[in-house]
């Protein structure tokens, strides 16, 4: 494991890993949310909101999407069909680009999309066939929050994990990265170099975190409150048309708003309305993609904590129903 300040140095060190290891220097990024939230320094951009102004980006990067089964371009319900067209993007760049060290890909989105195990499983096999790492972004969906320690466990095992935010406690900034003992030294090379990458303060909060985690088995705890959260939101979305999709794993979950079931158009106005009047009420949580609720609750709330949740965002639906029909 080798450590530092956060998220956006641990994706370049595990970038650097993979090119001295393979010798190429190209990365291919398989894209959830990742480049939008921690990559918005020099390394890799991805939306006009982090790019736009900057000049060129580190070249030898690719962009392909991430897989998405609600909101697919083809229209499609089948989740194989549509994982091997997205898989195919990333086919045809890696045929046309031998060069790529790696493939880098959020485990499991912040929005979150929840992908397959066979959509991973085919990303492994294309790292196998073309020498190139698999590196899982697991800085949110890791350490106990999809229900296992590791997102990834539900999948492949990756080439390098890469870990940050709850890693330091949430507190203090701590991240690494962790890859197979074969890979665990670079004799004659420094992939990662930085003022505080071995502070003892963070590490004794990393420490503490990895094991107050184990104690209390908080990877379970995630997973069965997750099933709760998604059983009392499905009954939301049986009396709020306004619910047109919900998805989740653990305690990482989104309720996709629409203004129509069958179009999908995105429900801006309601998913800010609904933000707000739940912040007032006491329950905080992040727009994405303009409206999108995705919620990421503390792994360690309680059955009545997470009552609470669903009776203050049913409360703000209800409230934004009745204001919303008086316009």
């Amino acid at each position: 494991m080798l450590l530092c300040p956060g998220g956006a140095e641990a994706i370049e060190m595990a970038v650097l890993l993979a090119k001295q290891v393979t010798g190429k220097w190209k990365n291919h990024f398989v894209l959830g949310q990742l480049p939008r939230y921690y990559l918005a320094g020099r390394f890799y951009r991805w939306t006009e909101h982090f790019n736009t102004g900057y000049g060129p980006m580190v070249p030898g990067a690719f962009h392909v999407e991430f897989p998405n089964y609600y909101r697919n371009p083809w229209g499609l319900t089948d989740k194989t069909q549509i994982d091997d067209l997205y898989i195919r993007q990333i086919e045809t760049v890696v045929q046309r680009n031998p060069d790529i060290a790696a493939i880098i890909g959020t485990t499991v989105t912040s929005t979150p999309v929840v992908p397959t195990a066979y959509y991973w499983e085919r990303v492994q096999d294309i790292c196998r066939r073309h020498d190139a790492f698999l590196i899982f972004d697991e800085i949110i969906c890791g350490l106990g929050r999809t229900g296992k320690v590791f997102a990834c466990e539900d999948y492949v095992t990756p080439d390098i994990a890469v870990l940050g935010k709850s890693l330091g406690g949430g507190i203090v900034p701590l991240a690494g990265i962790v890859t197979k003992e074969e890979y665990n030294s670079l004799s004659n090379r420094s992939i990662g170099h930085f003022t505080h990458e071995k502070n003892p303060l963070t590490c004794a909060a990393g420490l503490a975190t990895l094991q107050y985690i184990e104690t209390h088995n908080l990877a379970k705890h995630a997973a069965e409150l997750g099933d709760y959260l998604l059983q009392r939101l499905g009954a939301l979305q049986n009396r709020f048309s306004l619910i047109g999709h919900i998805e989740g794993k653990g305690l990482l979950i989104a309720i996709d708003l629409v203004t129509n079931r069958d179009t999908k158009e995105r429900a801006f106005a309601a998913a800010q309305g609904i933000m707000y009047r739940c912040l007032e009420n006491g329950v905080s949580f992040k727009l994405i993609d303009g409206n999108v609720l995705a919620l990421s609750p503390a792994l360690t709330i309680n059955r009545q904590e997470a009552d609470f949740i669903i009776d203050v965002i049913e409360e703000a639906f209800a409230y934004y129903a009745i204001n919303d029909s008086r316009t």
